[in-house]
C-alpha cells in the first residue's frame, strides 16, 4: 500500500450503550472523469482538459487545507479512486460511504465504470450524490429518497442535500426515521453551518455550506433537525468542501467533512460504545 499517496485519518463516534463497535470508511468527492474504447474524439480532449484543470484546483484546495498533494497525487483521477479502493478492500469496513461527487458531472463512461466497478465490490456501501452527479446517475442507481442502513444499536441515513435542501419527500422520511429515537448517523455531501461553527468555515465561500439564511424552508426545517439536541442524530458525515474539517453543529454533535479521495485522503470511523 502506498501511504505516500494515502492520508488516513481516524475519527469516533462514541454511543453510549452500544455494543457493537462498527469500522466505517469514508470517501468523498473523487470526480471520475473516465474514457474508454467507446469514447468520442471530443469527450476524450474534454477528459485531458478537465483532468489537467483538476490537479491545479486540487493543489489549491490543498494549500488552503494545509494538506499533502505532491507528485504521488500527479495521476489520473482513476488512478487514484483505484488507489483509495485498494485501501479499502484491505481493510474490509462494515460500511464503505461514498459522500458526494463520485463523477466529475454527467458522462457515460464515468456510469460504467464506476457501477461495474463497484460490482465487483463484496462489502456494504452506501452512494449520497453530490452537485457534480445528476438525476440521471441517481436514476441510474434507482436512488429515490433517503437511504437507511440498519446496524444493530445505529442507523446510518444517507441525504441528497446536493441542492442546497432536502426534498419534501426526503424530510418526512429523515423524521419518520428518527422518530424511534435509534443513534443515527447522516450522511450527505454538503455540510449544514450553524451558529456554532461558523467560524469553522470562515475561510470558505458560501456556495460550500447549507445555511438557514440561504435555503428554502424544507433546508431550513432540516437544519433545525440538525440543531435539535433531542435528536437521535449522534455525526453527520459529508464532503464538498474538499478539505477535511471536523466541527460541531451543536456542542457534543460532530459534522466531519471528509476531504476528496483525489489527494488520497480516507477517513476511517470507528462507531463504538462507551
Amino acid at each position: 500500500m502506498e501511504h505516500q499517496f494515502l492520508r488516513i485519518v481516524d475519527n469516533e463516534i462514541i454511543i453510549p450503550g452500544l455494543e457493537k463497535t462498527y469500522t466505517m470508511i469514508q470517501i468523498s468527492d473523487p470526480h471520475l472523469i473516465v474514457v474508454d474504447e467507446n469514447s468520442t474524439s471530443e469527450h476524450v480532449q474534454k477528459a485531458k482538459e478537465q483532468e489537467a484543470a483538476w490537479q491545479e484546483v486540487k493543489k489549491g484546495f490543498a494549500d488552503l487545507f494545509g494538506e499533502p498533494c505532491g507528485g504521488a497525487h500527479e495521476i489520473s483521477t482513476v488512478r487514484c479512486f483505484e488507489k483509495v479502493m485498494d485501501f479499502v478492500k484491505e481493510e474490509k469496513p462494515d460500511l464503505l460511504i461514498f459522500s458526494g461527487d463520485v463523477l466529475n458531472d454527467e458522462h457515460e463512461e464515468g456510469f460504467r465504470y464506476f457501477t461495474e466497478y463497484m460490482d465487483g465490490y463484496l462489502g456494504e456501501w452506501l452512494f449520497v450524490p453530490g452537485n457534480h452527479d445528476n438525476d440521471i446517475m441517481l436514476q441510474k442507481l434507482d436512488i429515490d429518497g433517503i437511504q437507511v442502513r440498519e446496524l444493530e444499536g445505529v442507523r446510518v441515513i444517507g441525504l441528497d442535500d446536493s441542492k442546497m435542501t432536502l426534498s419534501s419527500t426526503q424530510l418526512e422520511q429523515l423524521k419518520h426515521q428518527l422518530s424511534d429515537g435509534k443513534p443515527s448517523i447522516l450522511v450527505m455531501h454538503v455540510p449544514v453551518e450553524t451558529e456554532h461553527n461558523t467560524e469553522a468555515f470562515q475561510m470558505l465561500g458560501s456556495s460550500f455550506m447549507m445555511h438557514k439564511d440561504r435555503t428554502d424552508a424544507n433546508g431550513q426545517e432540516f437544519i433545525e433537525l440538525c440543531e435539535n439536541p433531542s435528536a437521535p442524530i449522534v455525526a453527520v458525515l459529508c464532503g464538498h468542501i474538499h478539505g477535511y474539517l471536523k466541527n460541531q453543529l451543536i456542542p457534543g454533535r460532530d459534522q466531519i467533512c471528509c476531504s476528496s479521495g483525489m489527494v488520497g485522503f480516507v477517513h476511517r470511523i470507528t462507531v463504538r460504545g462507551n
